[in-house]
């Protein structure tokens, strides 16, 4: 089973989880001469684990924070792919109906507000969905 992996750093531990501190670089952030050019890219984030097994951790250690690659696609789905279909299915419905560009946009966006309000409603459902782990260095 393929996994997406990103080193990190606990920055905390409590009774909600280990909170990991991730930073994600582009490809040209590693290169030697990156801060010359101004060019690169770099983001650092949080990821709460959820992972009993890891009890022994302290805060400081240099983990690898992993999930299947499944779940990596599922969130491209969530955040991109349903979206889009969504924007575009309304936008050329009303445009068909309506023949004005105008009222198609508009309807397209206000028939996102329904689906982000689902999300935000079922968030915790949804995040109990995208499980991250944890391994040690």
């Amino acid at each position: 089973m393929n996994r997406i992996k990103h080193e990190g750093i606990i920055k905390s531990i409590d009774d909600k989880g280990i909170h990991v501190q991730i930073v994600q670089m582009a490809a040209c952030a590693a290169c030697k001469v990156a801060s010359q050019c101004q060019m690169s890219d770099k983001k650092e984030k949080m990821v709460d684990v959820d992972d009993p097994g890891t009890a022994k951790l302290s805060v400081g250690d240099k983990v690898v924070v992993y999930t299947d690659e499944s779940m990596g696609f599922k969130a491209v789905a969530f955040a991109f792919l349903v979206p889009f279909v969504i924007l575009v299915g309304v936008l050329v419905a009303v445009l068909a109906i309506t023949h004005n560009e105008a009222w198609a946009a508009l309807a397209g966006i206000i028939a996102l507000v329904p689906y982000y309000f689902w999300l935000f409603i079922r968030k915790d459902t949804i995040k109990k969905q995208f499980q991250f782990k944890l391994e040690t260095n």
